[in-house]
């Protein structure tokens, strides 16, 4: 049995304690941080640059890295490396993508503590909905 692995980048926008969500089919019952998808010879920061530059059509400064997350999806092993974005406030009037690959979003939403939108992984809502996104070191999550 071959063995497939796929490491992603996601961005951390958090703007006026908000935080920047995006869900990519119209069935997904939860939302996401943006980012995507390494491509062979990429660096992490590079590959997220440009996945938010080609969905957003805004150049991220990128930040630390404040968590990884190792998770099993469609039989294959995922990798994801989450940092934040320097620069939250270019992200602020965004309420719908307008980047070359926009067509990989079907919508946009800014999430306060209290919402309910099921953003994933369970563990980064937990951690946003407490004050605790930019707190100690990197944090290690398993979904």
């Amino acid at each position: 049995m071959e063995h497939s692995f796929l490491i992603k980048v996601r961005a951390i926008i958090i703007h006026e304690g908000k935080l920047f969500a995006v869900k990519h089919k119209k069935a997904d019952t939860f939302f996401a941080l943006p980012g995507g998808h390494m491509e062979h010879g990429e660096q992490p920061r590079e590959c997220l640059e440009r996945e938010i530059l080609e969905e957003m059509n805004i150049k991220p400064q990128v930040g630390r890295m404040l968590y990884t997350n190792i998770f099993e999806q469609r039989g294959q092993h995922c990798l994801e490396f989450f940092f934040e974005i320097l620069n939250s406030e270019d992200y602020a009037g965004i309420d719908k993508p307008s980047g070359s690959h926009a067509d990989e979003i079907v919508e946009v939403r800014w999430l306060d503590k209290n919402s309910d939108a099921g953003l994933m992984p369970k563990m980064f809502w937990e951690d946003f909905k407490n004050d605790k996104v930019f707190s100690g070191d990197i944090k290690y999550v398993k979904s």
